[in-house]
């Protein structure tokens, strides 16, 4: 979509609100003797090898296939989106991770706004995780004070909570 009288940061500020709904493959062929997985930036890889390698699609070896397959489709219409995007609208994908999160140069902490969306996670999941969020101290009436997960495997979020001593 060609987006007329947008120079081009304002056309990647309204690319970063954008919302994936599908992604289709028309048709693909392959010489390859074996099967390649495929990888897609801004597609959820959904298909896991047994040696946990995972891939977007995959493309089967000597293979051509003609027939489309929705690789990816997101219900966009569902309540549970629609209040995410009504509570969060400031929020997507691309700043997560750093809209309302100060980062501290050379220290093992961040500070997460109390607004941010991991504050209201936490806080519904306070049962799960055996800690308050709500009893933690504000720093400037503002800022929750997080440290960096030590294992970023998970690729959860790239921070953890610290509740007293415990951390998450």
């Amino acid at each position: 979509m060609y987006m007329q009288g947008c120079d081009s940061q304002s056309a990647i500020a309204i690319l970063g609100q954008a919302v994936l709904k599908s992604a289709r493959v028309i048709e693909y062929a392959s010489t390859f003797p074996f099967a390649i997985g495929v990888q897609i930036s801004c597609v959820p890889n959904q298909e896991v090898t047994s040696t946990g390698a995972s891939y977007a699609f995959t493309a089967l070896p000597d293979a051509k296939n003609c027939v489309p397959m929705t690789i990816y489709e997101n219900d966009t219409t569902t309540a549970e989106s629609m209040a995410w995007r009504a509570q969060y609208p400031e929020y997507n994908a691309a700043n997560l991770e750093t809209q309302g999160v100060l980062n501290v140069q050379g220290e093992s902490f961040v500070f997460v706004s109390k607004n941010h969306p991991v504050i209201d996670l936490l806080r519904a999941n306070k049962d799960v995780l055996n800690a308050d969020i709500d009893s933690q101290p504000l720093i400037d009436d503002q800022w929750v004070s997080a440290a960096r997960a030590r294992a970023r495997a998970l690729q959860l979020v790239p921070w953890t909570i610290v509740l007293g001593s415990k951390h998450f």
